[in-house]
């Protein structure tokens, strides 16, 4: 039984971050998730509350806008995402470094007031040609 409980153990420390990592940059929030592990994220899924699920390809050059009073536009020649929130600037620079693998709007779309980002909205549409 020592052997299954090492190998529990050896199998918990390797799912930890290393202890060097810092994590005084990373960002961690229920509205989004970042990767500081791979060398690039190949896309970005942006999923809606209505249950409606996009994937941007980051390889689109997407056109990402940050408008204090309004949010974030994530423009590419196919779509045009709008978000709506609070404190998005925290994820604007992410998103601009292609380091976002999701998004997710509140379920609820009402904010608890708790620290960080907080998405309230999502709206996927159509890009105009």
């Amino acid at each position: 039984m020592e052997t299954s409980d090492s190998n529990d153990k050896s199998e918990e420390s390797a799912s930890k971050s290393p202890a060097n990592e810092n994590k005084s940059s990373i960002v961690e929030s229920s509205y989004f998730n970042i990767d500081t592990e791979s060398p690039f994220v190949t896309s970005l899924k942006v999923m809606c509350r209505d249950g409606h699920i996009v994937y941007i390809p980051y390889s689109l050059q997407p056109i990402i806008e940050f408008i204090p009073s309004k949010g974030i536009y994530i423009k590419t020649m196919q779509k045009e995402v709008f978000i709506s929130g609070r404190n998005l600037v925290q994820l604007i620079d992410f998103l601009g470094s292609q380091r976002v693998t999701w998004i997710k709007e509140s379920a609820s779309s009402t904010d608890t007031g708790e620290e960080g980002v907080f998405i309230q909205s999502i709206e996927i549409q159509d890009a105009n040609l």
